[in-house]
């Protein structure tokens, strides 16, 4: 696995964090509604779509049982403090929200949506220093399109709804005699962070092996133009496990260096799905400055 960058300029996509999808029935959702809802949540994938995560639970995913426009959908993830605090001036970026959506930030309406197309930003500044609570609330397509409005002047019979016009989203889903009934909802494109690192990654490279039947992974870091005041250490955390990595190697007060072997023993070994089971396990590499904790990386 290799990781570099040109400059400090970095782009953080939101889909290695942990998502959860819940079904609501349509209508106005207040937060503090939204957070008593007993609901079942299921692990979501974003970038995506409703009819991709819940397409498994359809007899026929390309005749869904359901009709996805007839509820709304929430979509929920925490976006941890270590991320935001190694990025300067960082902002909150939607490359695509289908179709009407409610944006909340730990309890606070963020902003809203009403084109899948268009791209949405949203400044973090007075957020770097806490964990974030995401929340997408997808409302019902059908609900809004069931509100009284003027009449079309020209009408089409291209789609199912002549009040589609008001709303900007696709017809994939509305034209019976030209694609499925697979109404489009969710974080289609990306949802990521930008902003300025207070350090440039030039290297990172990842190499897992076996030596010996036992799990071992080749680390290579080259960190340039690091702006901290202070660093007590660099980690690289495993499946919950923390490794510290030795920084002897360091060139500068505003560079390290690492190149290290890391012995992972309890790890199970990866086979393809016909031999085993494909085990991969998550990890962050992290530095650590005094009370501040500042993500380099992190994946699978």
């Amino acid at each position: 696995m290799n990781f570099a960058t040109s400059d400090k300029q970095t782009v953080y996509e939101l889909n290695q964090l942990d998502w959860k999808l819940c079904k609501l029935p349509a209508g106005e959702y207040a937060f503090s509604e939204l957070e008593s809802q007993a609901y079942e949540t299921t692990p979501a994938k974003v970038p995506g779509t409703v009819p991709m995560t819940v397409k498994n639970e359809e007899p026929d995913c390309l005749q869904p049982q359901l009709d996805y426009h007839d509820f709304n959908w929430v979509y929920k993830t925490r976006i941890d403090s270590s991320i935001l605090a190694s990025i300067t001036s960082p902002k909150l970026v939607f490359e695509g929200l289908a179709t009407l959506c409610d944006v909340w930030l730990n309890g606070e309406h963020a902003l809203s949506t009403d084109n899948m197309f268009r791209r949405y930003e949203f400044d973090l500044s007075s957020h770097r220093h806490a964990s974030i609570e995401l929340v997408l609330v997808f409302r019902s397509v059908n609900d809004f399109l069931q509100q009284r409005r003027p009449r079309p002047r020209w009408k089409t019979k291209l789609v199912d709804n002549q009040q589609m016009r008001w709303i900007r989203a696709t017809v994939l889903g509305h034209v019976d005699v030209w694609t499925p009934p697979i109404k489009t909802v969710g974080p289609w494109r990306p949802i990521k962070i930008e902003g300025q690192y207070q350090f440039k990654t030039e290297r990172l490279i990842l190499s897992p092996m076996v030596v010996n039947e036992v799990p071992v992974l080749n680390l290579d870091l080259s960190i340039k133009e690091l702006s901290l005041e202070q660093r007590d250490k660099v980690c690289l955390i495993i499946d919950g496990t923390t490794h510290e990595l030795d920084q002897q190697q360091q060139a500068t007060s505003s560079s390290i260096e690492i190149q290290q072997s890391i012995n992972l023993p309890g790890l199970k070994l990866w086979q393809p799905h016909t031999h085993g089971t494909p085990h991969q396990y998550q990890y962050q590499l992290l530095i650590i400055a005094g009370e501040n904790t500042y993500l380099v990386k992190q994946g699978t």
